[in-house]
């Protein structure tokens, strides 16, 4: 069993959004209001400053805001503020002020400036280890897409369980062959977390322990209890069979808006965060909100899985 100094990393952790006013200010209150709601729906926790939360958005005053602000706000929820930056100096300076705000973990994915060679990636790794006292836990980000480099399984047993910082993985490489490789090699050792909802059927039955939330938006009960059907060995249940499929549908609708994803990730969580009904403004220039027939093709993909928690 994984032991954590603070709260464990598990559970349906969402995606926090950066919230923002239209004058491109932060909108601190929104971010509070934010972690309100997932407390008061029973999510167990989550992620800010994500790809989709705009990690690369936040000037450093403004990354230690929202840290703060996003500490004193979860008095129940597992708070995890991502340390990855597009260089490790900058990478410790964020997981050090993660560690010191009192967050419970940070996500930390490679530099993504340029792509790192094998010998960087456990440099990168090491050395923000090393700079930690011991209390936060580190949840490695596997997004191939992002950075131009998979962390194998062959790479874990080599290097990364030895780090005693890190606990967790987001795992974001959609491939089931490597999802499968990483979870016999890695799930009985460290917290495996699938890297979106639809995924976490599959990877439940080998072992993750977390989802990563962006439908949790829109229906939060309905996740958290499709979580602990699975976690319970209930996979095949018609009810979580029925979830899974609306699931699966949701997230190939969200990749057929017909736009460059990678553009426009902070504007899908930030819709998604707005359509159940919370404040999240647009994302950070130059990235552009939703066009409107967009946003209307994201709100239909995820009206079934809204009706479902409503007959909850």
């Amino acid at each position: 069993m994984v032991t954590f100094k603070r709260k464990p990393l598990e559970g349906v952790l969402a995606l926090m959004p950066l919230c923002l006013k239209e004058n491109q200010e932060i909108d601190y209150e929104a971010i509070r209001s934010c972690v309100e709601f997932l407390e008061e729906k029973g999510v167990h926790g989550f992620i800010a400053f994500g790809c989709m939360g705009q990690m690369h958005a936040p000037s450093e005053e403004e990354f230690n805001k929202v840290c703060d602000v996003l500490v004193d706000a979860s008095t129940k929820t597992v708070c995890v503020v991502s340390s990855t930056a597009p260089n490790t100096k900058e990478a410790i300076r964020r997981a050090k002020y993660a560690e010191d705000a009192g967050a419970d973990g940070s996500m930390l994915a490679l530099p993504y400036a340029f792509p790192c060679l094998e010998t960087m990636a456990i440099d990168h790794y090491r050395l923000v280890d090393e700079a930690l006292r011991g209390d936060l836990a580190i949840m490695v980000y596997n997004y191939p897409p992002l950075t131009g480099f998979n962390i194998t399984s062959d790479l874990w047993e080599k290097e990364l369980l030895k780090l005693e910082s890190i606990k967790a993985v987001k795992e974001s490489n959609f491939s089931i062959d490597h999802r499968d490789n990483i979870l016999f090699t890695i799930a009985d050792k460290i917290n495996v977390f699938s890297g979106i909802e639809s995924t976490f059927w599959h990877d439940s039955l080998l072992g993750a322990k977390g989802s990563i939330g962006i439908f949790s938006w829109v229906a939060p009960k309905l996740m958290v209890k499709f979580y602990q059907e699975c976690r319970n060995g209930n996979q095949l249940k018609p009810w979580t069979v029925e979830i899974h499929k609306e699931l699966v549908k949701a997230f190939s609708a969200m990749l057929s808006l017909g736009l460059p994803l990678v553009s426009y990730e902070g504007a899908i969580l930030n819709t998604l965060v707005e359509i159940g009904g919370n404040k999240a403004g647009p994302p950070r220039e130059p990235y552009k909100p939703l066009p409107d027939t967009v946003r209307r093709k994201l709100e239909q993909a995820v009206k079934p899985l809204k009706k479902l928690e409503e007959n909850m």
